[in-house]
């Protein structure tokens, strides 16, 4: 069966100030729909008719193609240890209701991909709701069988309204880490505020405390348990270098995918281990030094960095884990002007495309080390240490330009009067 973990083939224009504002290439903050512009009426009636047309074409593949069908069939009938409890209460409200359970969260799925174009037409501008339909025709059906769109979604929704609702942001950014743990880290953008820290803890901990009561505390860790044992999948950076090399093989594991085995391995896994903590350790570090010149824009680029950091080092990189980033590259574009950032997100299509290739359609191939799917492993790879380092640089540009967050109990200087904004143009 094919699973979520596996992917296991089967029968597989902002608005701008008329100056520049001191922060590097921003133009709104994050949580401010008013400054970044919606789009004109009959540009929203195209995005929704393409958006239409895409889901039409990947609705029905969703159900018949095997790579995707039996991973909604994984979420409705496996036990789901290895995912956070909150992950799983929807599935099971649909269970309680009698509703069929993989067509229900199918359809909160393609809910959830739709509410994303929604906030694209009415807070974002015409290049985040295209760069949303890019993504959604490079993935493919893929969006819409996997778990990771909600929490990747998430999290974008947390830091687009870091500034204006920082309490709502961080119970988000708390749910999301209730459905997958990678969103725990991201929290270290929140840094600055007890609002927003407060909040997150607060939600985390009523939640954490619902899931003990619930499903009691075994399957409230498991998902610690499980992330502890696997080992090196054939997609993560880290396989990389061992694909093609002699006495390295590609089986299915326990940990329900494919990993790599054979001369090497062992010590890599050590290595791996060693590049996860010291991300953890990195993002608390990037969370402090935000901190010190916190504004809507570097805490963006703070969790965008942190993101990236955790796809680069993580020992797997199934597909769907660029539904981390994708959502929160929509965040990116509508908040800052940066040519680094927005290179950045247009990139993540062409990265998509690539991992659309890899799996489901060259994923068999791969598995037996062909010397194509192994060179084009190899570019999208490389690609995602390059954005890993991209993303990186944004932060420092942003940071360098963020004013220095005044101590408590300090007196600010009087901020510099505001530029009216030129409203976009409607077309």
């Amino acid at each position: 069966m094919t699973t979520p973990h596996s992917t296991q083939p089967a029968g597989a224009a902002a608005a701008v100030p008329t100056t520049p504002p001191p922060s590097a290439g921003a133009s709104s903050a994050p949580g401010s729909p008013t400054t970044a512009g919606a789009t004109a009426p009959v540009w929203r009636a195209v995005i929704w008719g393409l958006y239409s047309l895409l889901l039409m074409q990947q609705l029905p593949v969703i159900f018949r193609q095997a790579d995707f069908s039996e991973s909604l069939l994984y979420y409705a009938v496996d036990d789901l240890i290895e995912y956070p409890t909150v992950a799983v209460w929807p599935i099971e409200v649909f269970k309680s209701l009698g509703w069929d359970s993989a067509g229900g969260f199918a359809a909160l799925l393609v809910v959830v991909q739709a509410l994303v174009v929604w906030a694209c037409t009415r807070w974002g501008t015409k290049e985040t709701a295209f760069l949303w339909l890019a993504c959604i025709s490079a993935m493919g059906p893929l969006m819409l069988s996997r778990m990771d769109l909600l929490p990747g979604a998430l999290v974008a929704w947390a830091l687009a309204l870091v500034v204006r609702h920082p309490r709502t942001s961080g119970a988000l950014l708390a749910v999301a880490t209730g459905m997958k743990l990678w969103p725990g880290l991201v929290a270290a953008a929140l840094l600055g505020s007890w609002r927003r820290v407060l909040a997150f803890v607060a939600t985390g901990v009523a939640l954490v405390a619902a899931s003990i009561a619930v499903h009691g505390l075994d399957r409230t860790v498991s998902p610690l348990v499980y992330q502890g044992d696997r080992g090196i999948q054939v997609e993560s950076l880290f396989a990389t270098p061992l694909l093609l090399r002699e006495g390295v093989t590609v089986e299915f594991a326990n940990s329900m995918s494919f990993e790599v085995f054979g001369p090497g391995v062992q010590r890599l896994t050590g290595v791996a281990d060693l590049a996860q903590l010291l991300v953890v350790l990195g993002a608390a570090v990037l969370g402090v030094v935000t901190a010190r010149r916190w504004t809507g824009h570097t805490a963006v680029a703070c969790a965008t960095s942190i993101v990236w950091l955790i796809i680069a080092t993580n020992k797997v990189f199934s597909p769907q884990y660029l539904l981390w980033v994708l959502p929160l590259m929509l965040v990116v574009v509508t908040t800052t002007t940066s040519k680094v950032a927005h290179v950045m997100a247009w990139a993540c299509v062409p990265l998509t495309v690539m991992t659309t290739l890899i799996y489901p359609l060259m994923y068999p191939e791969l598995l037996e080390q062909a010397f194509t799917p192994v060179m084009l492993l190899w570019v999208r790879n490389l690609m995602v240490l390059g954005l890993t380092v991209l993303s990186l640089v944004w932060w420092w540009q942003e940071w360098r330009a963020a004013p220095a967050t005044p101590r408590r109990g300090a007196t600010a200087p009087a901020p510099a009067p505001t530029p009216a904004p030129v409203e976009q143009a409607a077309l």
